[in-house]
């Protein structure tokens, strides 16, 4: 696996979709898994509940760097089973280039709750 940026072509500037993760996530595989890993570990909108991630989601790359500026977590972390969420970062429209690109994902963390204002992300490891 190749960890640098890219810079120029095809790659450096496509969408990246931003989620939440269980916080457990990659914890066990040593940072290697499938794409349909990641997809399976991605927390999905509970039906009595608002989106968990509000705000920018989607953000394109450039010269191979995306910046995250507004992104809330709606719900606190307590009924994850680690009690933690994890971001992760996936490819939103593929680029035409074949080359796989990998997911990305955040070291865990807490959100606590904040009562009636959304959750602000907390990183106490």
């Amino acid at each position: 696996m190749d960890n640098s940026i890219v810079t120029v072509g095809p790659l450096s500037s496509i969408k990246v979709r931003i989620c939440a993760l269980k916080g457990e996530f990659g914890s066990n595989n040593n940072g290697r898994w499938s794409t349909t890993e990641f997809k399976d570990n991605i927390f999905q909108q509970r039906e009595d509940k608002a989106t968990l991630l509000k705000g920018e989601t989607v953000i394109t790359l450039k010269k191979g760097v995306g910046r995250i500026s507004n992104i809330a977590i709606t719900d606190n972390s307590k009924r994850t089973r680690s009690r933690r969420y994890r971001l992760g970062a996936i490819v939103h429209s593929p680029a035409s280039s074949q080359e796989h690109v990998a997911e990305a994902v955040s070291n865990p963390f807490m959100v606590k709750e904040s009562r009636g204002h959304y959750s602000l992300l907390n990183y106490t490891n």
